[in-house]
C-alpha cells in the first residue's frame, strides 16, 4: 500500500544532498556579506517552486511536486555555488582534501557501528563509533596530535 511513496522519496533522498549544499553556499555567500544576494536567489528558487507545483501538482500529484523539489533544490545549488565562485577563489584541492578526511572515516564508522549495533546495545556503540570517527580522522590527517592535545586539556579542564 506504501509503492506509490517510493518514487517522490526516492527523489526527496537526492533532495536532501543538495539541500546540505545549498547550507553551505548559503553560509559561505553570508560570510562574505552577500546576504542580499543570497536572499535573491533563494527568492528566485522559490517563485521557480511555485511555478513548477501550479503546473505539476496537478498533472502527478506527490510526484510533482517531490520532482519540483528536486529541481528547485538542484537550481539553487548550482547558481550558489556559481555566485560563490564568482565572489571568492575556492580550491577544490582543499575542499577535496578535508571531505576525504572527514567522510571517509564516517563512512567507517558507521558501517562498524552498524555491526557492531547488530551484536551489542546500541547505547554502547554510539561512544565507541565518537572514539572510532577520531581516530580514523587523524589517520587521515584531519586533527594532529596538537589540537587532540589541546582538547583533551579543555575536556579535562586544564588550563
Amino acid at each position: 500500500q506504501f509503492l506509490p511513496a517510493v518514487f517522490p522519496l526516492r527523489l526527496l533522498i537526492i533532495c536532501l544532498i543538495f539541500t546540505f549544499l545549498i547550507f553551505i553556499n548559503g553560509a559561505l555567500l553570508n560570510a562574505i556579506n552577500k546576504q542580499k544576494v543570497q536572499t535573491i536567489i533563494t527568492a528566485g528558487a522559490l517563485l521557480l517552486s511555485i511555478i513548477l507545483n501550479l503546473i505539476l501538482l496537478p498533472r502527478w500529484q506527490i510526484n510533482g511536486a517531490a520532482i519540483t523539489a528536486l529541481i528547485t533544490n538542484f537550481l539553487l545549488f548550482i547558481v550558489g555555488y556559481w555566485l560563490a565562485k564568482h565572489y571568492l577563489t575556492l580550491n577544490l584541492k582543499n575542499i577535496f582534501k578535508y571531505f576525504n578526511q572527514t567522510f571517509w572515516p564516517a563512512v567507517i564508522m558507521a558501517i562498524i557501528v552498524y555491526l557492531l549495533a547488530q551484536k551489542i546495545n546500541f547505547l554502547f556503540t554510539i561512544p565507541f563509533g565518537g572514539m572510532i570517527y577520531l581516530g580514523m580522522v587523524f589517520l587521515a590527517g584531519g586533527i594532529d596530535r596538537e589540537l587532540m592535545i589541546k582538547v583533551k586539556s579543555k575536556l579535562m579542564g586544564i588550563k
